[in-house]
C-alpha cells in the first residue's frame, strides 16, 4: 500500500533497520446496530475467516479483535530469533498479540490511552441502539479481561498520563509501570503573531477515532449555536483527517479535512477547542495548540492528564452552556486570550519537548535493558545507590 511504503520511508530516518510486516486486510463496516452485526457475519463467510469471527468473539475484546497473522507472527519470531535485542516495545493493545514468546529481552507494552476505559465513557455519551446497549457489559468485561491478561505477559508499561497509570495499576496490580507524557515539538510549533480571524474556532482531531468525531458532533449540534447566538461572527474550522462532510450542515461550520500541515489553521483561530466528552489518555491537540501560544476552551475529559491550571493555561468548561459562555468570553476578551496562550507556551517548553519525553523513555528502557528480564512481572529497580532519576522508573 502507498501509505505503508511511506511509513517505511519516514521511519527510516530514526532507524537504521526496518522490516515491515504484512498488514491484516480488515473491511470497512458499520460501527453499531444490528447491520453492523450482519455486515460482520456476512464478511466473514469463508472458513478461515469464519473461524477468526467465532473465535475472536469468545477470546478477543469485541467484534472488532482480529487475531495475529500466521505471516507476521512466523516473520516476528524469526526475526527474534536470529538476532538479539535489548528491549521489545508494543505500541498500543493491537499489537499485544504479537510480542514474540521465544524472545528473552524484557517486553515493554506502550500505550496511549486504556481501551476498556475509552469504550465505558464512549457507551456513557453514546449507548447506541438496543442492541449495541444489550452487548455493552458483557463487551466491557471481555475487552477488561483481555487486557488484563496480555498486559501481565509484559515485564513493564508505559502509560501517557498518572490518571491512565492508575487504572493499569488497577487492573495489573503486580505489572510495572511509568509515565512517558505525550509532548509536541516546540520548535516547529512555535507563536505567530497576527493571522487570527475575528470569531473563528478550530478542532483539530483525527475524525476516525470515535471520541473526536462525536466531540464534533456534540460541538456543532448542541455549543456552536449557542456561541453563534452570543457572537454571530464566530465559525468553526473542522480540520484533520476522515473530518465528517455532514458537518457542513451545521451553520457556521467549515470542514476543512485532511490538511499536510494544521499550523495556517491554527493560526487562524482565535481559540481552539477541544469538545471531548469521552476517549483516554491525553490530547498532543492541546499540546499543540499551547505550544503556538493560542487560546483553548476544553472540557474536563479534553485536560484530563495534563499537568495544567484551569484559567491560566486554558479554560475548562462542562456542559453545553457553560463551554459556549467560556469561548464567547475569550471571543470577546484578546488580552485574556493572549495571556492563556504565553503561559500555555511557557508550560510546553517546562514540561512537554519531546526532547524531555525521550530523556525520560530513555531512562526507562535502559533499567529494563540492563535488569535483563525477560520473564513477565520480574522486572526490579536498580540497587540502592544508582541513579536517581533511574530509581523512580517504574514505580
Amino acid at each position: 500500500m502507498p501509505e505503508h511504503a511511506s511509513s517505511v520511508k519516514e521511519a527510516l530516518t530514526f532507524c537504521e533497520h526496518v522490516i515491515p510486516l504484512p498488514a491484516n486486510w480488515q473491511p470497512h463496516l458499520p460501527e453499531s446496530g444490528w447491520r453492523n452485526l450482519l455486515m460482520r457475519v456476512l464478511a466473514h463467510l469463508h472458513w478461515p475467516r469464519l473461524f477468526e469471527f467465532v473465535f475472536g468473539y469468545v477470546h478477543g475484546p469485541s467484534l472488532y479483535w482480529i487475531p495475529p497473522n500466521a505471516e507476521r507472527t512466523a516473520l516476528l519470531e524469526h526475526v527474534c530469533s536470529s538476532r538479539s535485542f535489548d528491549v521489545v516495545i508494543c505500541e498500543t493493545m493491537s499489537t499485544v498479540e504479537l510480542a514474540p514468546g521465544t524472545c528473552q529481552a524484557p517486553k515493554v507494552v506502550s500505550l496511549y490511552d486504556i481501551q476498556s476505559e475509552v469504550f465505558r465513557r464512549m457507551r456513557r455519551v453514546d449507548p447506541g441502539a438496543l442492541e449495541d446497549r444489550l452487548f455493552f457489559l458483557p463487551e466491557l468485561l471481555r475487552l477488561r479481561r483481555y487486557e488484563a491478561f496480555h498486559y501481565r505477559q509484559f515485564d513493564a508499561a508505559i502509560t501517557v498520563s498518572s490518571h491512565d497509570k492508575g487504572l493499569l495499576r488497577h487492573m495489573c496490580p503486580q505489572l510495572p509501570s511509568d509515565v512517558v507524557e505525550n509532548g509536541v515539538d516546540t520548535q516547529s510549533l512555535q507563536p505567530v503573531g497576527g493571522g487570527e480571524d475575528d470569531g473563528c474556532l478550530a478542532f483539530v482531531a483525527s475524525y476516525n477515532y470515535a471520541p473526536n468525531k462525536d466531540a464534533a458532533t456534540y460541538f456543532c449540534e448542541y455549543i456552536l449555536p449557542l456561541i453563534r447566538a452570543e457572537y454571530s461572527g464566530a465559525t468553526l474550522l473542522a480540520v484533520g483527517r476522515d473530518a465528517p462532510a455532514e458537518l457542513a450542515r451545521y451553520s457556521g461550520v467549515e470542514v476543512i479535512g485532511t490538511v499536510p500541515d494544521v499550523k495556517p489553521y491554527l493560526v487562524q483561530a482565535s481559540v481552539v477547542v477541544v469538545p471531548l466528552r469521552a476517549g483516554g489518555g491525553t490530547r498532543i491537540k492541546i499540546l499543540e495548540a499551547m505550544s503556538m501560544g493560542k487560546a483553548i476552551v476544553s472540557t474536563t475529559i479534553g485536560a484530563e492528564g495534563l499537568n495544567v491550571e484551569q484559567g491560566k493555561h486554558l479554560l475548562i468548561a462542562d456542559g453545553a452552556a457553560d463551554f459556549a459562555k467560556a469561548v464567547v468570553s475569550l471571543l470577546r476578551d484578546k488580552p485574556r486570550r493572549e495571556a492563556l496562550g504565553r503561559e500555555g507556551r511557557r508550560l510546553v517548553e517546562a514540561k512537554y519537548s519531546w526532547d524531555l519525553q525521550a530523556e525520560r523513555l530513555e531512562r526507562m528502557l535502559l533499567v529494563l535493558a540492563n535488569t535483563g528480564c525477560g520473564t513477565p512481572q520480574q522486572t526490579t529497580l536498580p540497587p540502592n545507590g544508582a541513579d536517581t532519576a533511574a530509581q523512580q522508573i517504574l514505580s
